[in-house]
């Protein structure tokens, strides 16, 4: 059986502070990593290119899942690294951090297999499903789509509470409004519910999801596997409240007032969809920071407010729901407010990050993104994209970073790979999410 991961070289480390074996592949480039969690493992690709891994953790020597554990990972990287990375474990003379072990070939043409191929999209789609800014249906409409290709991998039996997760999403795959899909994707939706149906042992909820499809429209099973959505058709035709395609933008615009204040650039909504909120002053003393039709999307979001550069935070109010928009209100002194900064975040008690952490965050967000139009073959938009990237990356101090970055914008680092067949569904019912493409010399 080939395994489930690309060929490629592999370093083992055994840090100081753990039992854990780490497997290192490559360093995270411009636009980070996408990870996955299978049993006590933890795998982590490339966001530029999902061909390459960059890391392993978790794999465990001994003890209770030991056994567990090898099977696993001899399942991801095959039979001959992991009996490398057994007799590193069992040596005699465990040199923490050296020598380290190289296993398995260098990469190459190894990876161009369809369980390879399934293998990237699952971490792909596990991952962009648990980005911000998502509604409860569209994170599961991503998540179950990513559970029903790991079946065909056999996974299932390596994710923790599996059960739970699938019926957790099958339910907030409920709370999907029929009428905002539009008829050319409908075929389409109504396959994720009868997947998801076939997965649950709630055999009331699956025959709530299957009347569900029903009532869409027939449906082929995996069909959704080979044909891509656009976000546009699959949500807005109906006027659903979703983040718009922002133009990138070399930073984020101050917000007019009677004072300018500054949306801090690793604020939430910046960071999943570039959403600049509005903020207006609504009296003397009092602002209102509004997120227009993210209503569902900012649950759970925070608003604070700052004076220049200090940590402490004048104001900490949360979001609140105002029709189909997401809105904070706080008060500042007028004295205070020369040069108000907000931000906006997930947990309130979270330092404030250094500008160069700011940017970072945002080069990677950046990165991913760029990343994600390349894949919707979306070249213009990618380029845009990579440059921003590029300019954060500087910004944050990470020439290196800013460098691949530029390369890709002018299209100097292409590489020939086989595409990562793209899911109809996997998180394409928002702008983070889209079908992986065959990409171009």
């Amino acid at each position: 059986m080939a395994e489930l991961l690309p060929d490629q070289q592999y370093i083992g480390e055994w840090p100081d502070d753990t039992a854990e074996l780490v497997l290192l592949g490559t360093t995270p480039g411009p636009a980070g990593s996408y990870e996955l969690q299978l049993d006590t493992i933890t795998v982590a690709i490339d966001a530029a290119d999902p061909s390459i891994v960059n890391w392993i953790t978790g794999v465990e020597p001994a003890g209770e899942r030991g056994a567990f554990n090898w099977s696993l990972l001899e399942r991801l990287i095959g039979a001959e690294p992991t009996r490398s990375t057994i007799a590193l474990l069992r040596t005699d003379d465990r040199v923490r951090f050296g020598p380290p072990l190289t296993t398995g070939p260098q990469r190459g043409a190894g990876w161009e297999t369809e369980r390879q191929a399934t293998m990237m999209n699952i971490i792909i789609g596990m991952s962009l499903a648990a980005d911000a800014g998502l509604l409860p249906y569209e994170r599961a409409l991503g998540r179950l789509e990513a559970f029903q290709r790991m079946s065909e991998l056999w996974l299932p039996r390596d994710l923790d509470d599996w059960p739970d997760r699938v019926h957790e999403a099958a339910v907030d795959l409920l709370d999907l409004p029929p009428n905002r899909i539009d008829p050319d994707v409908r075929d389409l939706v109504a396959t994720v519910f009868e997947q998801t149906a076939s997965l649950l042992d709630d055999q009331l909820l699956a025959a709530r999801l299957r009347r569900m499809a029903i009532a869409l429209g027939p449906a082929e099973l995996f069909v959704a596997s080979e044909q891509a959505m656009d976000f546009e058709k699959s949500v807005r035709g109906a006027g659903a409240a979703a983040p718009a395609r922002a133009a990138m933008a070399p930073s984020p615009m101050p917000v007019p007032a009677q004072q300018p204040v500054e949306v801090a650039l690793h604020s939430l909504s910046y960071l999943a969809a570039l959403k600049v909120p509005s903020i207006n002053r609504t009296s003397g003393d009092e602002y209102e920071v509004r997120l227009t039709d993210w209503a569902g999307r900012a649950d759970g979001w925070w608003v604070r407010g700052f004076r220049g550069n200090d940590a402490v935070p004048l104001a900490v109010v949360p979001m609140s729901i105002d029709g189909d928009d997401a809105v904070a209100r706080f008060l500042v002194a007028p004295s205070q407010a020369a040069s108000l900064v907000v931000d906006i975040v997930d947990d309130p008690s979270h330092a404030r990050p250094s500008a160069q952490v700011a940017a970072f965050r945002a080069a990677i967000a950046s990165g991913k993104r760029a990343a994600q139009l390349e894949r919707l073959e979306q070249r213009p938009q990618a380029h845009d994209a990579w440059q921003r990237c590029s300019e954060l990356h500087t910004v944050a101090g990470d020439e290196s970073r800013a460098s691949a970055a530029a390369a890709k914008a002018a299209g100097a680092d292409r590489t020939r790979r086989r595409a990562v067949r793209g899911s109809s569904t996997t998180a394409v019912i928002n702008d983070w999410i889209g079908p992986v493409t065959p990409e171009t010399a």
